[in-house]
């Protein structure tokens, strides 16, 4: 894993321009650079461009710092973002980026005695957004990143009433990062909102929290957390939406002391088009008429995000009591129509009431002579995935997976199977509570196949969900991957040594658990380019 200190107890208060708030720059190696922000036991790596903002208090071992039009992060971003309700066209009005949208902190912490992993203290976040900043908060994905102990997460948040991005990170530092001497839970020295600042009700938030556990040999020492969050207008999130990730990556953190190492990769293109197959898994029991029907409505998302990319993909769909293909046309089970998918991921409500989406996945996908399967599946009795294609499995549930009631008792294992032995990767929209109380559900197999999970009750919130997926799917088969996972907001793209923004309009798009890349409009690839990435990394621990 990356080297992280074992943190000693907190031993430094301060104000931004104090010991633990000091923000430096250094050089990447590319035309970038980044700035390093340092905190009592940690080195956090932020954008150069990133322009710090003025927030602290005597109990706060952390920073703000804001992005906007007019800085130089900002150069990649458009002039102008289309504000498109879920509900309406696309004719919605267009807003002007201001001069700081995207409001986002870095903070640690002595974790609480309730906080045992990185989950426990994102659901102390969360259950500040909701209760102190006051709204609701709909999740877009979670992901783990190696272990427990590192996970990110977005969500559309709405809060009760309008606010700008900075009064809501301004709440969830005295919330959820002061120290454990604070006298309160308000910064002494809270952030001033500009005067230019959305004013709204509406909100992109990404999060990432790094839990370090104490050392144990070391007397006095305690387990420490690291925060980091960004925070932007929902009319605007679409302009910021690469740079929000990137900054709330827990990638971006390494130990005091710990030096990152330069690296590059550069590859030459062999072909135009990478090739993705996709099984959708569809629950068809009684309560999920609402859910099918809005997953078919945000079937041209997905279809538009996978195709802007140039992937060459194929989709079938199967449901959680039955391996059978779906095939509503009659034209086989695997479509690139869109009419079709529309049709085969509503295959109504009169399913069984005992649903297991990775049963029956197994089922489809198993191999006549590979663990213990006796006949080929039916998505490969079809002919897939196809040669040189990457497949991802998209689980759609609003009930935890029973597998031992239909498989003879038998117990399904996260860590084993026929998923990690393929290389598939599967993503979720569904219950994860009900799925974390059920042992080896959903949850445990996304993690382990470096997927990525959201709430199927966020039906408000799925059209963007399903961009995440398709986005996140499409760079599967990539033929660009990195050989070490790096500090995201280090990375730095040329093709044929002309700068790529990251962008996912017209620039590049990182999948982070699988560190790859996929390229969408005007950035899109041809057989013969030259793609080099530089960026830093930090090395394994011995």
């Amino acid at each position: 894993m990356k080297q992280f200190l074992t943190p000693l107890a907190l031993s430094c208060s301060m104000f931004l321009t104090a010991c633990s708030g000091d923000l430096f720059d250094v050089d990447t190696g590319g035309s970038g650079g980044v700035k390093v922000a340092s905190t009592s036991n940690h080195n956090v790596y932020v954008p150069a461009g990133m322009q710090n903002v003025a927030a602290g208090d005597a109990h706060l071992d952390g920073f703000v710092y804001g992005a906007g039009s007019n800085l130089g992060d900002a150069s990649a971003l458009e002039s102008q973002a289309t504000y498109q309700p879920l509900a309406e066209s696309a004719s919605d009005s267009v807003v002007a980026l201001s001069s700081r949208d995207l409001v986002a902190f870095v903070a640690e912490r002595e974790a609480s005695f309730v906080e045992n992993d990185a989950e426990d203290v994102l659901t102390v976040i969360e259950n500040s957004l909701r209760t102190d900043v006051g709204g609701t908060a709909n999740s877009i994905w979670k992901q783990q990143l190696g272990s427990s102990n590192e996970v990110v997460a977005a969500y559309i948040f709405t809060a009760n009433q309008s606010t700008t991005a900075t009064d809501v990170v301004n709440t969830l530092l005295g919330e959820v990062a002061l120290g454990s001497d604070s006298d309160d839970q308000e910064l002494d020295n809270p952030a001033t909102p500009l005067s230019s600042e959305v004013s709204t009700r509406s909100f992109e938030v990404y999060l990432g929290v790094l839990f370090a556990p104490r050392d144990g040999s070391v007397e006095g020492s305690t387990d420490q957390v690291v925060m980091l969050g960004a925070v932007v207008p929902s009319e605007v999130a679409a302009a910021y939406s690469s740079l929000s990730a990137g900054v709330a990556s827990t990638s971006n953190i390494g130990a005091k002391g710990a030096s990152p190492q330069n690296s590059s990769k550069e590859v030459k293109v062999a072909s135009a088009n990478s090739k993705a197959d996709f099984l959708f898994v569809i629950d068809n029991s009684g309560s999920m008429s609402d859910d099918q029907a809005t997953i078919s409505s945000a079937a041209n998302t997905f279809f538009n995000t996978v195709s802007g990319s140039g992937t060459d993909f194929k989709i079938a769909t199967i449901t959680t009591d039955s391996s059978t293909l779906r095939d509503e046309n009659s034209d086989g089970g695997f479509t690139s129509s869109e009419t079709e998918f529309k049709l085969d991921v509503k295959p109504g409500t009169g399913g069984s009431t005992t649903e297991t989406g990775i049963f029956y996945a197994e089922q489809a996908l198993q191999v006549n002579g590979e663990r213990g399967a006796t006949v080929d599946g039916s998505v490969v009795n079809a002919g897939y995935p196809r040669t040189g294609a990457s497949l991802s499995i998209i689980m759609f549930s609003d009930e935890p997976d029973f597998y031992n009631s239909i498989s003879s008792g038998a117990d399904f294992d996260a860590s084993d199977n026929l998923f990690i032995d393929k290389n598939y990767q599967v993503y979720g929209i569904i219950s994860p509570s009900s799925s974390e109380g059920r042992d080896n559900g959903y949850v445990d197999l996304i993690n382990n196949t470096n997927g990525t999970y959201a709430d199927i009750s966020n039906l408000t919130a799925l059209e963007r969900i399903i961009e995440e997926i398709a986005l996140q799917t499409a760079s599967a088969s990539s033929q660009v991957k990195l050989d070490h996972s790096p500090i995201v907001v280090s990375i730095q793209v040329t093709v044929n040594g002309n700068t790529v923004a990251k962008s996912r309009t017209n620039g590049w798009q990182f999948n982070e658990r699988l560190r790859t890349f996929s390229f969408y409009g005007t950035a899109r690839l041809n057989a013969g380019d030259v793609v080099r990435v530089n960026y830093q990394y930090m090395p394994t621990s011995s």
